[in-house]
């Protein structure tokens, strides 16, 4: 038995892909604003830095984790769920905000794939 699937749904497996054109207006409304022309200008400029500053970071706590006992011990004790960055398994991420904000992440990410 054969599914057949409407146009603009794909499947790619394990994916199941829903192409529309619905947004795209807005997006292009939104990127010839004078505000977000400039914010875009700026980020262009001031995400090669940050993205070095997190690579130093998270260098130097693995350099911790690996050099240090102390670090290294505490973060044992902690388990296994503490390094799992799920609302609910990591016990510092508070459930419902963290939900909130995973949520909102993963809009504007799938959102910007839209974005050509």
């Amino acid at each position: 038995m054969h599914l057949r699937l409407p146009s603009m749904v794909e499947v790619q497996f394990p994916f199941i892909l829903i192409k529309t054109k619905r947004g795209l207006s807005l997006i292009d409304k939104l990127g010839k604003t004078w505000f977000l022309k400039k914010i875009g200008f700026l980020f262009t400029i001031v995400m090669p830095f940050l993205g070095a500053v997190m690579i130093y970071f998270l260098t130097s706590s693995l350099s911790n984790i690996l050099n240090n006992p102390e670090v290294s011990k505490a973060i044992r004790e902690l388990g296994p769920a503490a390094n799992i960055l799920l609302p609910g398994l990591n016990p510092y991420l508070p459930i419902f905000y963290g939900w909130v904000a995973l949520l909102i992440a993963m809009i504007i990410h799938e959102a910007s794939h839209g974005i050509q």
